[in-house]
């Protein structure tokens, strides 16, 4: 039975070895062979997934089969290995065979070994009186790795650049660290020491402010520039305040590029100077845009000056001609005002806007009363049939309709200030002062829409044309085309279902009132104000002058902890207001 198996399982071999061939690879990058599979075999522990390691690699399946490339990725995956401590991984096993389409099958073979750790980490450096604060305790604290830790040699990278910066902050701008690493083959440990030359404690010297060569003379001044380092001559040395002063440079918008340099001074000096070289923005923005609208064409300007007098403030006037709208707008930025670091911008504007606008009458207006009174000739029939109740209701539900003119004087200033980043968070504040005075006056060409319950507009606006003949729903009278009551009205000439308003007046007296305007047709000379129009004059631009004023002040601070302001993976953003 035994035989019978290990047959059966000899002829399900034969033809999958007999459909692979071992390939040379040198004849494999002549016939551009491509890649059909990568496999990996481990023989001890597999600190990756396959996939990890095929991302890792440059030869990918369905590509051209290169042979230095491959040799390069052999590389790679040992030091992967040995990166996080399996210094002996190797290799142990390549086979690369073609299938009968001809494409490549890549079969490796890795012995991981055993991962090594870390025995002791030392620390070799001159003890003098510049040296006295760092002592082991001091130094191990900052360190990642540890003794019995695995052995990374990433991390040993890492901790080397975690001692620059620490001897950095603390003064020593000169120092340098260099890792040396001792290997036990036999025991598999390593014993890492970093050779540590802090040099001289340094202390900020002397600040040189410098020009790139595309501009020769800085049109900022040297003030400006000073007022904005975050540091002070004297002060202990410490790289973080040279990254805030690039930084504070940079929010200006001022420059083009910043860049500050440490020079190199005698060991015996403990003053370090600074070198700042700055390219500056161009300062100066003019731009217009004309236009063209249904109404008549329009220009649109803006000019900026970024710099003004080197002080880093900025002026600006945006203005438009034409209609709709047309007015200018002037403001100016302060930058660091009082030496808070906030900037106030402060504007001044004023805009003429055109545009179409309807109004109710108002009854309780004496001279509006007045003059609908005198030229209204339904008004007059409501006052002498219903009186003063059922005229102010007629009034109140009349409407005017004008091309009018809005006038805006604006003054607005704008106190905002950016915090450095604490915890990762950013945080920004704005104080917001708006008085805005507005005038809305008729244009003094135009004539005022008058539209009343019973004037002739209205009465036009209610009619809908009907037409019986076209009229599939019309249904049959009970009578057809009979009268029952033949040619006798048994109610003679009254109406006893006429309807009567609110106001008191018949809605057949209203609607043949404005029924006779339309048939008879208005005289201009009368000006009566039931036929829809009002000739504007001086009295009527008072009336329909309406003035506002109001004054508005808002508070707002924002946090925003996002690590991408643009497609954040972590973080929020708040945002209060009042």
């Amino acid at each position: 039975m035994a035989s019978c198996l290990l047959a059966l399982l000899v002829l399900l071999a034969v033809p999958g070895t007999a459909a692979m061939q071992e390939a040379n690879l040198r004849t494999l990058d002549e016939k551009k062979t491509k890649v059909e599979r990568i496999r990996f075999v481990h023989l001890t522990k597999k600190p990756f997934d396959n996939s990890y390691l095929r991302s890792a690699m440059t030869t990918r399946k369905g590509e051209t089969f290169r042979r230095r490339q491959l040799l390069k990725d052999l590389t790679a995956l040992e030091n992967l290995y040995r990166g996080i401590g399996f210094l002996d991984a190797d290799i142990v096993g390549k086979e690369y065979l073609l299938d009968n389409k001809g494409r490549l099958h890549i079969r490796l073979k890795i012995d991981s070994g055993e991962r090594w750790r870390i025995e002791e980490i030392r620390f070799l450096h001159q003890t003098n009186k510049d040296t006295a604060n760092l002592t082991l305790n001091d130094l191990n604290q900052h360190l990642e790795l540890g003794k019995g830790s695995f052995f990374k040699y990433k991390t040993v990278l890492e901790d080397e650049r975690t001692l620059l910066a620490l001897l950095n902050n603390r003064g020593y701008a000169h120092a340098k660290v260099r890792n040396k690493i001792e290997l036990d083959p036999h025991r598999k440990y390593a014993c890492v020491t970093y050779e540590i030359n802090t040099g001289r404690r340094m202390y900020f010297g002397p600040v040189s402010i410098r020009a790139r060569a595309e501009d020769r003379n800085l049109r900022t001044q040297y003030e400006l520039v000073r007022g904005l380092l975050a540091f002070r001559q004297g002060q202990l040395f410490d790289p973080e305040q040279l990254r805030i002063t690039r930084n504070n440079l940079s929010r200006t918008g001022l420059f083009r590029s910043v860049t500050l340099n440490t020079l190199m001074i005698s060991d015996a000096d403990s003053l370090q100077p600074v070198e700042i070289w700055l390219q500056e923005r161009k300062f100066i923005h003019v731009e217009a845009n004309a236009f063209m609208n249904n109404t008549e064409p329009g220009l649109a300007t803006n000019f900026l000056h970024s710099n003004w007098l080197g002080r880093g403030t900025r002026i600006g006037l945006d203005g438009s001609l034409g209609r709709p709208i047309q007015g200018s707008t002037f403001y100016v930025t302060e930058r660091n005002i009082f030496d808070l670091g906030a900037d106030l911008t402060v504007s001044a504007g004023m805009t003429d806007e055109w545009g179409q606008r309807k109004v109710f009458a108002d009854p309780t207006d004496s001279m509006q009363v007045a003059l609908l009174s005198e030229n209204d000739s339904i008004l007059n029939e409501v006052l002498l049939f219903s009186g003063t109740l059922d005229a102010a209701e007629y009034i109140g539900s009349s409407i005017y309709s004008y091309r009018s003119v809005e006038r805006l004087w604006q003054f607005k200033s704008v106190l905002s200030r950016r915090w450095d980043p604490v915890n990762a968070a950013r945080y920004h504040t704005h104080i917001n002062l708006n008085w805005v005075a507005s005038r809305n006056r008729p244009t003094s060409d135009a004539t005022i829409g008058y539209n009343s319950p019973g004037s002739a507009g209205a009465l036009e606006a209610s009619e809908s044309p009907s037409n019986d003949e076209n009229d599939s729903f019309e249904e049959e009278g009970p009578f057809d085309d009979e009268d029952p009551f033949g040619d006798e009205d048994p109610f003679g000439d009254e109406d006893p279902f006429e309807e009567v308003d609110s106001m008191g007046v018949s809605g057949s007296s209203l609607e043949g009132s404005a029924a006779n305007l339309i048939d008879n047709g208005c005289d201009p000379d009368d000006e009566d104000y039931a036929c829809g129009d009002i000739q504007m004059n001086n009295t009527w631009q008072e009336i329909l002058t309406d003035e506002a004023r109001t004054l508005n002040l808002s508070v707002s601070l924002q946090r925003d902890s996002r690590d991408n302001q643009i497609a954040p993976a972590r973080g929020t953003l708040l945002r209060a207001a009042a």
